[in-house]
C-alpha cells in the first residue's frame, strides 16, 4: 500500500517540476515504473479485511437475552399445605381473650352482666403464621404481607414478598373470617358481638388484620379493650363466663 503512494508520489513531483512528456517516455524512466515491485492487492485486501474486523468486535452489541427454550415447573404443594393449616386455624387459635371482673346492672326489671374483656393476638399463631408466610416467599413477587409488631407512625415491621396467589390466599383466609366475640355463661351460648377492629366491618379503624392493595398487614402488636354486656337468668352459671373469637359464619 504505502509502494503504491510512493510511485504516485514521484510521479506528481516530476510533473511539477516541468518534466516534458519526452522525458517521462524515455526508456529509463520506463524502466522505472516496469521494474518496480508489483503490489498483491490479494494480501492488501485481507489486511484490511482483518482490521475491519477488529472494529467490527470493537462496536457496543445490544443485549439480547437468552430465550428460554424450555418451560420450567415449580411444586408449591409443600408451602401451600403450610399456608393452608395456619390459615385454617384463624382465628380461633388466633386470639387470647382476658376478661376481667364482671358488674351486674339492672335495667327495666332484667338482670346483665357486663363483661370487660381485652383480645390480644396468640404470639405463638403469630410465629406460626410468620413460618408459613416465609416459606412461601417469593422475591419477584406482586403480592406481600407484613408482620408489625409494635405501635409507630412509620409501622415498623417485616415485610415479605409473595407471589399473588399466596398474597390472596391470605388476605382472603383471615380477612373474610370477620372475626367476632362469642360470649358463653357456662353451658349456654349468649351471641356474638361484632368489634370493628377485630372483624374489619369499618374502614376508619386500625384493625388486628388490614388488607391494603395487593397485601396484607398484621398488626402484631395491637390489643383491643371492651366489653359487652348480656342479660343473665338465675340459672346461669354467671361463675363461668367465656368469651371465644370466632368466624362470622359459627354466629349464624
Amino acid at each position: 500500500m504505502f509502494k503504491k503512494l510512493a510511485i504516485i508520489g514521484l510521479s506528481t513531483a516530476l510533473i511539477g517540476c516541468g518534466t516534458s512528456n519526452k522525458a517521462l517516455a524515455d526508456p529509463g524512466f520506463t524502466d522505472a515504473f516496469t521494474k518496480a515491485p508489483k503490489i498483491d492487492y490479494n494480501g492488501f485486501f485481507s489486511e484490511t479485511a482483518i482490521v475491519m474486523g477488529v472494529l467490527n468486535l470493537l462496536k457496543e452489541k445490544p443485549y439480547v437475552a437468552p430465550e428460554n427454550t424450555s418451560p420450567v415447573f415449580y411444586n408449591h404443594a409443600k408451602q401451600d399445605r403450610m399456608l393452608d393449616n395456619v390459615i385454617s386455624q384463624y382465628p380461633h387459635r388466633a386470639y387470647n381473650v382476658t376478661i376481667a371482673r364482671p358488674t351486674y346492672p339492672n335495667h327495666n326489671r332484667r338482670t346483665y352482666m357486663k363483661i370487660p374483656f381485652v383480645v390480644s393476638w396468640n404470639q405463638s399463631y403469630v410465629n406460626q403464621l410468620y413460618n408459613a408466610v416465609a416459606g412461601s416467599q417469593n422475591p419477584g413477587g406482586t403480592g406481600w404481607a407484613k408482620f408489625v409488631n409494635k405501635k409507630h407512625w412509620t409501622t415498623p415491621g417485616y415485610e415479605i414478598k409473595l407471589d399473588r396467589t399466596s398474597s390472596d390466599k391470605l388476605m382472603r383466609g383471615l380477612y373474610r373470617a370477620q372475626p367476632m366475640l362469642q360470649v358463653r355463661v357456662g353451658n349456654r351460648n349468649l351471641g356474638c358481638f361484632d368489634v370493628p377492629e377485630l372483624s374489619n366491618t369499618s374502614q376508619r379503624r386500625t384493625h388486628m388484620v388490614q388488607p391494603s392493595g395487593t397485601g396484607t398487614v398484621i398488626n402484631g402488636y395491637l390489643e383491643l379493650a371492651s366489653h359487652v354486656t348480656v342479660e343473665i337468668s338465675p340459672q346461669d352459671d354467671i361463675g363461668n363466663a367465656r368469651i371465644f373469637v370466632v368466624s362470622s359464619k359459627e354466629c349464624r
